[in-house]
């Protein structure tokens, strides 16, 4: 092992997450309670724990998040109580600092599962904990009060269990830990029931074991997940008759904004509304901000545009040469690409349902999305420059996330 690139790479993990931080606590500082995505509902959501000591139902009125599940939320409530003890007027808002932590660690786990899964290519991994750290839109979410970073870690931790469950095969630890993840995930977001697919196939995918032990650890999987999760939809079957409380969702945001309204009220034809959904979508993921209507110059999306369609043909090139370097890049290839592929028919699906195009509920696959964007810059660079790919994605990522703070983030609110 050569010890010299690896303290190298520590230190360039540890200033990186060291400058998230920083940015993380700028944006909470200068960003106002509430002024960020359905940030003062979660918050209720907190406060209404921390004050009744039960779970809220959204029948009651109590907030719109009310169907959440709960972690995120007990998990804030040390943070809750801390910043009461501070005399801070609205003390849901040390939630926050939950989330800012979350992000970090986020970073770690991204870092960690890329450079398991591409471990001749410590560029790559440093480049993508670099567009991880420094995405504007996270930094926005990470340092908000929001059960969407937790979501992210989630899958981030998923994604790094089953390149372990690649590299070494079905085992015992991966497997558990594989279950206690995704029974977390389902008691934080309805979004992480995805996991599921995800990482069962991965299983029965991840070694040419018999496939009687292979389903033996599946079913210890799921026997995991049920007894940390279970309790969560029986309790929803109980309070609304449906596991998913998929029914008082819709009747309580029957008035949310919806495709119909652009689709008739406005004249807008499905290619339109496609449009107008990708192209909000583009923008939210790299940073829209406040309640998704403080937009970066328009010039800025242009560039990524351009950056990201260079970045795609780049990865389809590039991918085809990674799968030839062993099973397990090939293998992680696949379930980067399904990854990406479930979350996006999950979002579109609820696009033709509510018009909610908003980038961040994409994020669950950045890891994979990231590494992809990461590996076709790469191929485009001239070969003498792609040592310093992870000094260009650090610069640009840093100067972009700093460029939003000082003309979006703090110019919103400076009057209020």
């Amino acid at each position: 092992m050569n010890f010299a690139r690896v303290n190298r790479e520590h230190l360039t993990l540890s200033v990186i997450a060291a400058l998230y931080f920083v940015l993380a606590i700028l944006y909470c500082h200068f960003t106002p309670y509430g002024m960020a995505p359905d940030e003062e509902a979660h918050g209720e959501y907190v406060r209404f724990v921390a004050a009744r000591h039960k779970l809220p139902v959204l029948s009651e009125g109590v907030t719109y998040e009310a169907h959440q599940p709960p972690l995120y939320y007990l998990l804030s409530l040390p943070f809750y109580a801390g910043a009461k003890l501070a005399g801070i007027q609205h003390p849901e808002v040390g939630a926050r600092l939950l989330s800012i932590i979350l992000g970090a660690l986020g970073v770690l786990v991204c870092y960690a599962a890329v450079r398991r899964t591409a471990p001749d290519r410590p560029e790559v991994a440093t480049s993508v904990a670099s567009f991880v750290a420094f995405l504007p839109m996270r930094i926005a979410i990470s340092s908000s009060v929001s059960n969407d970073i937790l979501t992210e870690l989630f899958f981030d931790t998923g994604i790094l269990l089953i390149s372990r469950s690649m590299l070494y095969g079905v085992r015992l630890k991966e497997t558990l830990f594989l279950g206690v993840v995704i029974g977390l995930g389902l008691i934080t977001k309805t979004t992480c029931i995805l996991l599921l697919p995800i990482g069962l196939v991965a299983l029965l995918y991840a070694s040419k074991a018999p496939t009687s032990e292979k389903l033996r650890h599946v079913a210890l999987t799921l026997l995991i997940a049920s007894v940390l999760s279970g309790w969560w939809f029986i309790r929803n079957y109980a309070v609304y008759g449906d596991p998913l409380a998929a029914s008082i969702f819709a009747k309580t945001f029957s008035h949310t904004a919806r495709p119909e309204y652009w689709l008739e009220e406005r004249g807008f034809s499905l290619g339109m509304y496609i449009l107008l959904v990708a192209g909000w979508t583009f923008a939210s993921f790299w940073g829209v901000f406040g309640h998704m209507n403080v937009f970066m110059p328009w010039w800025v999306y242009t560039i990524l545009g351009v950056l990201t369609i260079a970045a795609g043909i780049g990865a389809l090139r590039e991918a085809s040469t990674l799968q030839e370097k062993g099973t397990l890049i090939r293998g992680m290839i696949r379930v980067y690409i399904t990854v990406i592929m479930l979350v996006t028919l999950a979002f579109i699906a609820f696009n033709f349902r509510y018009f909610q195009a908003q980038g961040r509920y994409l994020h669950p696959a950045l890891l994979p999305i990231s590494f992809f964007w990461i590996v076709g810059i790469g191929y485009l660079l001239p070969h003498s420059a792609k040592r310093f790919l992870p000094l260009f994605i650090s610069t640009g990522m840093l100067v972009l996330s700093v460029a939003a703070l000082i003309t979006c983030v703090i110019p919103a609110w400076s009057g209020m």
